[in-house]
Order: structure tokens, then C-alpha cells, then sequence
């Protein structure tokens, strides 16, 4: 499990990301929903049923792999940061 100060390091990019990552792509990709899914998982410290729960009555394809690589990254199978660093 990561440290307290790489998890908000995680989330502070994250939300910094969502200022210059468009709401929706082209393709129909909900980019925002996405980045609050990778979030939620971090505050979370990972899965919870209630939020797996959430993400599943949000119908969205994409939600749970986003998900899923914060869940990896939190485990530390993922090294790569969530967000891109500009």
C-alpha cells in the first residue's frame, strides 16, 4: 500500500488534470467521470462495495478500468502515475 503522501500527490494531480482534460472525447469517452473514478478509488484506499456498487449503476464502460489502474497503483503493481505531468 503507498504512503498517506503519494496517495494526495496522486489525487492533486488528478484534480489538476481535470482542468486541461476535456469532460468528453470525440470517441465519447467520459474523461471527467474517469478522473473522479481514480480519485474515489484513492480516497478510498481502494475498492469498497459501495463504491463498486456506484460504479456499476453509473453504467459506464470505461469507469471500471480506470478504476482499475488507480487499484493497481495503489498496490504498487502499477508505478506510473495516474495523471500526466505538464
Amino acid at each position: 500500500m503507498r504512503k498517506q503522501e503519494e496517495i494526495e500527490q496522486q489525487i492533486r494531480g488528478l484534480r489538476k488534470a481535470k482542468n486541461f482534460t476535456p469532460p468528453v472525447s470525440l470517441s465519447g469517452i467520459q474523461n471527467h467521470k474517469r478522473i473522479d473514478a481514480q480519485i474515489e478509488v484513492l480516497e478510498s484506499r481502494g475498492f469498497t462495495p459501495k463504491l463498486l456498487k456506484k460504479f456499476h449503476e453509473e453504467k459506464l464502460d470505461d469507469l471500471m478500468p480506470a478504476a482499475n489502474v488507480a487499484k493497481a497503483w495503489l498496490d504498487g503493481t502499477n508505478k506510473d502515475d495516474l495523471f500526466d505531468k505538464h
